[in-house]
């Protein structure tokens, strides 16, 4: 059974290493090589988590990152920034 999907955005053999890694812990995995189809692949999908290169050819991982998180907020109707992430549960 898989925990959930997760997007692996790195050069083709680094990706690969990471790919592999992840799958060992239950996720499947999709992988992209540049940071413009990280953001194509975030804007059309689910990811549980997004592990992104800093230094990809045409958009980088900084670039990417920042319009991912500007399309999130969008969605959401709030401001890029102002992410609203769950408080820790107290016992």
């Amino acid at each position: 059974m898989m925990l959930g999907r997760v997007l692996v955005a790195d050069d083709p053999v680094a990706g690969r290493v990471a790919a592999h890694l992840v799958k060992r812990l239950g996720y499947s995995v999709d992988l992209v090589a540049d940071g413009q189809a990280a953001i194509d692949a975030v804007a059309g999908g689910s990811y549980a988590l997004v592990l992104m290169d800093c230094q990809m050819p045409g958009v980088g991982g900084f670039e990417a990152t920042a319009a991912i998180r500007r399309h999130e907020a969008a969605l959401r109707g709030k401001p890029a920034g102002c992410q609203s992430w769950p408080s820790p549960r107290r016992s």
